[in-house]
């Protein structure tokens, strides 16, 4: 009895031989994370708006006399300038025309000799009473006449010698040149017409519109004194570019807002020398609001969303992650400024705080870290906008 007693419990003593000790629990190590100082940069507050380039000067090349079109002298959408030749009409007419009006002009003038002798032989006859005082006036009255007649053919051959080179189809402006609409051999109408056109391409226009609120803030701040009077200067975008290029200066405000949209047009002139630029391109105008400030920035790559509600992650002097709310200013290349949120006195970003820039969807709140610092990349030195 006691030896079959004893065999389970050497089967237990053997079975709790066989049970490990629980392992020793490693301390795992704090995420790495890679942290920049924010950066203090001036600058200014800014809008954005869409334009579209136009011409400064843009003709529609249309004949004053009515002919057939006999030659072309420019090459379609070459460069021209003012008063190089485009278009021949048949001047075959117009010549005609003036040469008879030059011929009367000879004419008006041999009569207005002859009765110019009339009129000096009735003066001296007048005083012997040789001759009547009627017919002294009759031909003072033909003279008269005849010395209006001259100024009138002389004014004909004027005309007729406009109509000539008429003809002869010159450039109104320098610029660009369209390709000819006709082809000579054509009849060209007088004035209706339309034969090719020119655009002067520097220098360039940008018609942009304004909204009614940004007109607002601007007229309020300018009566304030934070934009002075009479700077009105703009960056200009290109289409192929991401920055602000060109400068431009605000020529043109209109006079009302446009019923519908609640815009006013404006107008900027920048320079095109580089004929870079063509008339109907899509630009984008950044107009700036206020005055230069003093901002705080931080890489885009640093700034997270809960719930629309934006923030940056800093590693205070424990090593430990603290979540700062940010109000967003504008965007400066890679950078945004970052300001407090009004009523909440611990957000925002102080000039001394390691921000995280690298690692944020391996950290959380209060947790430790081990950071790295790495320098931000360089901010714009000057104010983009």
């Amino acid at each position: 009895m006691t030896r079959l007693l004893g065999l389970p419990i050497v089967g237990l003593v053997a079975l709790l031989g066989c049970v490990r000790p629980p392992a020793a629990v490693v301390p795992t190590a704090p995420p790495k994370v890679v942290v920049a100082m924010p950066v203090v940069r001036t600058v200014t507050d800014y809008e954005d708006f869409t334009g579209r380039t136009v011409a400064s000067k843009s003709v529609e090349i249309k004949s004053r006399v009515t002919g057939h079109l006999v030659k072309q002298h420019f090459i379609d959408g070459a460069d021209v300038q003012e008063g190089d030749p485009l278009f021949d009409i048949d001047p075959k007419t117009y010549e005609a025309d003036y040469e008879k009006a030059k011929a009367a002009v000879v004419q008006a003038e041999a009569k207005e000799g002859r009765l110019n002798r009339d009129f000096k032989r009735a003066e001296g006859l007048l005083p012997t009473k040789s001759i009547s005082p009627e017919e002294v006036d009759r031909i003072t009255g033909e003279f008269a006449e005849a010395v209006a007649a001259v100024k009138v053919a002389i004014r004909q051959v004027e005309a007729a010698k406009n109509f000539v080179d008429y003809t002869h189809i010159r450039s109104p402006i320098t610029g660009r040149i369209s390709r000819r609409f006709i082809d000579p051999g054509n009849l060209v109408k007088a004035d209706e017409t339309l034969l090719t056109s020119i655009v002067a391409a520097d220098p360039m226009y940008a018609d942009f519109d304004i909204d009614d609120r940004t007109h607002m803030r601007l007229k309020e701040l300018l009566a304030k004194g934070e934009i002075a009077s009479g700077i009105n200067t703009v960056k200009i975008g290109l289409p192929n570019r991401d920055d602000f290029s060109r400068d431009g200066t605000i020529i043109f405000e209109d006079n009302q807002m446009t019923l519908g949209t609640g815009t006013i047009r404006r107008r900027a002139k920048m320079d095109n020398a580089d004929k870079l630029l063509t008339p109907g391109l899509f630009v984008r105008i950044r107009v700036p609001i206020g005055t230069p400030k003093s901002a705080i920035l931080v890489p885009e790559v640093a700034i997270g969303t809960d719930q629309g509600l934006k923030y940056v992650f800093v590693v205070n002097e424990n090593n430990e992650v603290e979540s700062r709310r940010v109000e967003l200013g504008l965007p400066q290349e890679s950078f945004r400024v970052v300001r407090p949120v009004p009523g909440e006195p611990k957000s925002g970003v102080k000039e001394t705080d390691r921000v995280i820039v690298k690692g944020l969807q391996r950290v959380r709140e209060k947790a430790k870290v081990d950071p790295k610092f790495e320098p931000a990349p360089t901010p714009p030195t000057a104010d983009k906008g």
